[in-house]
């Protein structure tokens, strides 16, 4: 196998096309060119450029993880994905995890952390242990990170207090506020206690 062309591709800086015996085989950037010391008429081996290939790939796509990284933290799932949808090879993209996981750039505790902090005094521990979920957090750092929720009747009475606003306070209205704090993930321990609290009072306007 021998390289017959280094071609510069059009409106992607610093990225090369390689053809080999005539034929386009992969897109290597300028770095990975310059340190293999690669040039036209050079035999290469099959191993050897799809070895150069991961290596390219991988250094422009912990590139642009960094760039996302850099607007909005992200799961490692999320990350993965991410990855996976620009058409990253999975080894590739298991190279650029294990980095990012290494610099810090990706940590789910801290991630949970942070997301916990953000919607405790929004959601109760039920709709954000489902979200965590979805987000590929695992259920060992989900416990650890829900255990530093307080519980605080305050939090569901400020939204309860939300959902009522310029309405009629009367038994239809407590049945939707009920319904409507346990899509927010309350338990019902704590929905009742709330439901409790807003039964004591005659009007909406008295409970402020």
């Amino acid at each position: 196998m021998q390289i017959t062309e280094l071609r510069k591709q059009k409106g992607k800086k610093d990225m090369f096309s390689i053809f080999v015996d005539g034929q386009f085989v992969c897109s290597l950037d300028n770095y990975t060119i310059f340190k293999h010391k690669l040039s036209v008429g050079q035999e290469i081996d099959k191993q050897l450029l799809e070895n150069m290939q991961c290596e390219s790939m991988s250094d422009f796509a912990f590139s642009q993880s960094v760039d996302l990284l850099s607007k909005m933290m992200k799961t490692e799932k999320q990350m993965r994905d991410y990855l996976h949808k620009k058409g990253y090879l999975k080894k590739v993209v298991d190279d650029v995890v294990k980095k990012l996981k290494e610099y810090r750039y990706l940590n789910d505790e801290f991630y949970a952390g942070c997301f916990v902090k953000q919607k405790s005094n929004s959601f109760g521990k039920f709709k954000i242990r489902n979200e965590l979920k979805l987000k590929g957090i695992s259920e060992e750092v989900i416990n650890n990170v829900l255990e530093e929720i307080e519980p605080d009747e305050q939090v569901i009475l400020q939204v309860a207090k939300k959902y009522l606003k310029n309405k009629e306070l009367d038994k239809n209205t407590v049945s939707k506020l009920g319904r409507h704090l346990a899509s927010k993930g309350f338990s019902w321990d704590e929905i009742n206690n709330c439901l409790n609290k807003i039964k004591l009072e005659e009007t909406y306007e008295d409970w402020e």
